[in-house]
């Protein structure tokens, strides 16, 4: 009887680390903590179990929950392979990304389960929650978590069996236009048993384990060629630059010239002879002349050149 009983509180612990329901400002909370923590990090920097305990540790005393590293460690890497199926989706050119509610346009045939298959689909499809946490968050991929090697096919399969909440829930939610609470129920059949925990780590018996080297050069690749493809969007819809008109800083005093009641020729003879580059001196000065000032000096030039026989006639008041 005892056995039993110490068997029981056993399978309840199993059961509090597998399972636990996120709420939205856990979530973000925890994304944010992940960002600021490698913000400025270099290349090389890895997350350790250290790291997960850590934010664990700092989630419990702000919202008083009891998460453990693992559960936190598990909604960390669902995020990770979430995003993994945002690149690759970002890659494909039939799919079209909606930049205000973050969501694909992706056509209904790509739900079946030899393409996208249901889960990615209906999570590729929704608005998505957190989209430019987890794009500041995992964009720059040598930050690694000890998972960066998994190869990209088995990346769903990963997620899809994994323990934790947010894929199964997401799943039922979005099907049914609820929100997204990240709550899975114990008995899951997907998440549930034993059986399907351990079934992700079963590989076929013909199947060769890839090199890690290999593998991390091939997501790499697909990153890279994603962030191609986008900037190449990006670029192709944007506004073309209007080229911007210099400034005439003489402009007020060409105004001046053609307020005066002179012929047109004299105006264009004023205007040519203040454009000499030896009469920069004169065009700043009369630009911030008064009307007065200014057409004394006008007078003034038209009296040298008619040597008085003509004055009235470079007069600019008559």
């Amino acid at each position: 009887m005892g056995e039993q009983k110490e068997g029981a509180k056993h399978e309840v612990a199993r059961s509090r680390d597998n399972y636990m329901s996120w709420s939205d400002d856990c979530t973000k909370y925890m994304l944010e903590w992940y960002i600021e923590k490698q913000r400025d990090k270099p290349p090389t920097f890895k997350w350790k179990a250290q790291h997960h305990l850590q934010c664990a540790n700092d989630l419990n005393d702000k919202f008083g929950i009891t998460a453990t590293a693992k559960q936190v460690h598990r909604h960390f890497r669902s995020f990770k392979e979430k995003w993994k199926w945002i690149k690759l989706a970002k890659g494909r050119s039939g799919y079209g990304f909606d930049k205000v509610l973050n969501k694909f346009n992706i056509d209904k045939s790509e739900k079946s389960p030899s393409k996208l298959g249901k889960i990615k689909f209906h999570y590729l499809t929704h608005s998505i929650k957190f989209y430019h946490l987890l794009e500041e968050l995992f964009s720059d991929s040598s930050h690694a978590d000890g998972t960066l090697g998994i190869d990209v096919n088995d990346a769903s399969e990963n997620v899809e069996s994994d323990g934790s909440s947010e894929t199964s829930s997401h799943t039922s939610t979005a099907e049914q236009g609820l929100s997204d609470s990240d709550m899975i129920a114990p008995n899951s059949p997907a998440e549930g048993t034993r059986s399907n925990l351990k079934r992700k780590h079963v590989r076929a018996p013909h199947k060769k384990k890839p090199k890690v080297k290999a593998r991390r050069a091939r997501v790499l690749d697909d990153d890279v060629a994603a962030s191609i493809v986008s900037l190449a969007e990006t670029v192709k819809s944007a506004a073309p630059i209007q080229p911007i008109a210099a400034a005439d800083h003489n402009a007020n005093l060409w105004k001046h010239i053609e307020s005066l009641t002179l012929p047109a020729n004299e105006k264009i003879e004023l205007a040519t002879y203040l454009a000499k580059p030896e009469q920069e001196v004169f065009r700043v000065f009369l630009n911030c002349a008064s009307d007065q000032t200014f057409n004394a000096w006008v007078l003034d030039y038209f009296a040298h050149k008619y040597d008085g026989k003509d004055r009235a006639a470079a007069d600019p008041s008559i």
